[in-house]
Parts: C-alpha cells; sequence; structure tokens
C-alpha cells in the first residue's frame, strides 16, 4: 500500500468519480462512491427533461436569465430581484468575497473549505472558531468576536448538523458586516420552513446559498444562487462573469420549478426526508457494532464517522475494494481518525458494511 495514492491525496478534496477514472486508473462504474453527498433518489423524469433540452447547447445562454429567476422566486417565495445565480455555489463564495473585498473573517471549523480557499485568495485574516465537543457552535465566543465577514455552513458539511437555528443567527449577526449562510444541504432538514433564512436579505447583511447540486443531485449542471438584499445582489451582478449558466442547466432547471411542479418537489422531498433517515439508521447501527465508532447524528444526507483506525489507511484499504469514503483528515479541528460516507440505496449500503468489515478486520492482522 506505499505507492497507493487515494484520490484525496490529488486533489482538494471534493468527491468526484470523473476524477477517480482520470487518476487512479480504475473505472467510475466499478465503484461504489460513497464521498459525494448527492442525494440518491433521482428527481422524477429528470432523464427526461435533460433529453428535451439537450439542443439548447447549440445556442448561447440567455444572460437575463428570466425564466429560471421566475421559478426560483416561486420556489423560495421571494423577489427574484433578490437573487443572483452562479456556476454552483463555490463560484458564488468566490463572487462575494472579490466584490466585497472582506478584510476579516470568522469560519467555525471544520467545515466546507471553500470559504478559507477564497478569503485566502484575497490575502484576508481568517479567524478559526473551533466547534465544541460534538460539533456545538460555541455561541458566548461568537458574541466576542467581530469581523467583515462570517460564513456558516448550516447544516455544516462535514459534521452534518445544524449549527444554529435561525433565531441564534439572527443574534450575533450584528456583529459582522456580512453574514453568509450556505444552505446548500437545506433541503433534506425535516423543519427547511423553520431553520431557513432565505428570507434573511431582510436584514441587509444577510447572504443564504442554495444549491442545485445535492438535494436535486444535479452536480453536473453547475448551477447554485445567492439571495440577498437587492443593493448586494446588484453589486455581486457587477462583478459577474458573461455566461456563468449553461444553456442545458438554465432550460433543465426551468423546468423543475415551473410552478405546475410545486407539488411534485414537495412530495420528493417527503420521500427523500423519509428514505435517507431510514438508511441512516440502518447504517449508524451497522457502524455501531464495531468498538470504537462514534456516528454522529445528522440532519443531512451524509454522516460524519469517528473510526477506531487511522481513516487515511481506512479510505485506502476500503478503495482497494472500489468504495471510495471522504477522508476528513484534512478538515481543520478534525483527527486523522474521521470519516464522511454518504447515503446511498439499501443494496449500496449493504455492500459498503460488507467492505467496511473487511477492511477493518485487514487492518487488524497488521
Amino acid at each position: 500500500m506505499e505507492n497507493f495514492k487515494h484520490p484525496n491525496e490529488l486533489n482538494s478534496g471534493h468527491g468526484s468519480l470523473g476524477f477517480i477514472k482520470a487518476e487512479s486508473g480504475k473505472s467510475k462504474n466499478k465503484i461504489l462512491d460513497f464521498s459525494a453527498n448527492i442525494n440518491p433518489l433521482k428527481y422524477k423524469g429528470i432523464k427526461n427533461l435533460l433529453l428535451k433540452n439537450i439542443d439548447s447547447v447549440f445556442y448561447y445562454p440567455d444572460t437575463v436569465h428570466k425564466n429560471i429567476l421566475k421559478g426560483l422566486a416561486d420556489y423560495l417565495k421571494i423577489p427574484p430581484e433578490n437573487i443572483i445565480l452562479g456556476n454552483g455555489t463555490s463560484e458564488l463564495i468566490y463572487l462575494i468575497v472579490h466584490a466585497l473585498n472582506p478584510k476579516s473573517a470568522l469560519i467555525p471549523v471544520p467545515t466546507f473549505s471553500e470559504y478559507e480557499r477564497a478569503m485566502n485568495a484575497v490575502n484576508a485574516k481568517i479567524h478559526f472558531l473551533n466547534l465544541y465537543e460534538n460539533f456545538k457552535f460555541p455561541v458566548a465566543q461568537a458574541n466576542e468576536l467581530r469581523g467583515d465577514i462570517l460564513f456558516l455552513c448550516n447544516p455544516n458539511n462535514p459534521t452534518g448538523n445544524l449549527l444554529l437555528n435561525r433565531e441564534e443567527i439572527y443574534k450575533i449577526s450584528g456583529n459582522f458586516s456580512i453574514v453568509v449562510v450556505d444552505e446548500s444541504f437545506m433541503e433534506f432538514v425535516k423543519d427547511e420552513e423553520r431553520q431557513t433564512l432565505v428570507n434573511g436579505f431582510k436584514n441587509k447583511n444577510f447572504i443564504v446559498l442554495r444549491s442545485f447540486s445535492k438535494f436535486f443531485g444535479l452536480p453536473g449542471l453547475r448551477l447554485g444562487c445567492a439571495v440577498a438584499d437587492k443593493n448586494i445582489i446588484e453589486k455581486l451582478k457587477s462583478h459577474l462573469n458573461p455566461w456563468n449558466i449553461n444553456s442545458l442547466a438554465s432550460e433543465t432547471i426551468s423546468e423543475i420549478l415551473n410552478e405546475e411542479n410545486g407539488q411534485t418537489i414537495e412530495k420528493f422531498k417527503k420521500r427523500t426526508r423519509e428514505f435517507v433517515d431510514r438508511e441512516k439508521k440502518f447504517i449508524g447501527y451497522e457502524l455501531k457494532k464495531t468498538e470504537g465508532v462514534n456516528v454522529y447524528e445528522s440532519a443531512t444526507n451524509f454522516l460524519l464517522i469517528k473510526v477506531p483506525v487511522n481513516s487515511d489507511i481506512l479510505a485506502k484499504k476500503l478503495f482497494e475494494k472500489n468504495v471510495f469514503v471522504r477522508d476528513c483528515g484534512n478538515f481543520r479541528n478534525l483527527g486523522d481518525n474521521y470519516i464522511r460516507i454518504c447515503i446511498r440505496s439499501r443494496k449500496d449500503n449493504e455492500k459498503f458494511i460488507n467492505k467496511w468489515t473487511e477492511a477493518l478486520n485487514e487492518l487488524e492482522k497488521f
């Protein structure tokens, strides 16, 4: 195993089957990818919608995005002038930093690494706030801190929990010029309407991010949005690259968000939440049979797991068995014994448990 390179060593750490195929030489059809936090269920008719709109790639994209903005406004129940589209939420994170030019940031850790990368790109000062045991947010500490920008991933990646409820976020928001709340996983939360801050733009310093990669399971289309006060939106637009949204994404997601599909989306949410909850309980129960394992409570479609061996070694052993997990050793404020897995079908989850058992048994022999 000395010369083996797990994909986490070869890129920034995000899950990517395409990357696995290119760098490891393994066929992605042979790999069970538990690293990418994508909804295991497919939105009804999504392949037909993609095929229906495939000819849109022969034309330049609409730069106004009227249809998709209307659909998003109806879906999120906010005015379209409070929305800006991005090529995934990652583009929006960098856009926010470059457009608003904050000099200092508060970032609770462990969390999504792109906030730190974006701030480093503008040579800003970063204060990292370590989460408490079981990844609770240290509200008292945060109340004593000030900064130009606060990044909150809520629910948090990789821990899966809601860092703060809506009222708690409002309470600490006055300490910062801008508060970015990344809600990429919010649709997985059962009480989404009570927890979301998509209406937070009424507070002039809030920016809320939403993604179509996670819940809708469309990471390859690259579409996210930011919701904020219209003055912030206009400033962000002035720094945005033209044609940042491709035609296929624009046309397909516009149809998903068509007001006639409102009930379909709500049914999809209910079915997804029930499925994910059931499979989290199944996997958690099976994993906890192993001594020294801790499976953390999650409001999302993924689980953070504390393992009884070095996470890098375990991830490599699992990859030898064609199972790809996220080694969390490169997250700040996490040790070298954490992995993250997403929820997949019961059949795949059972395969994972079997490979997990085999891997740990083999490592015990060394």
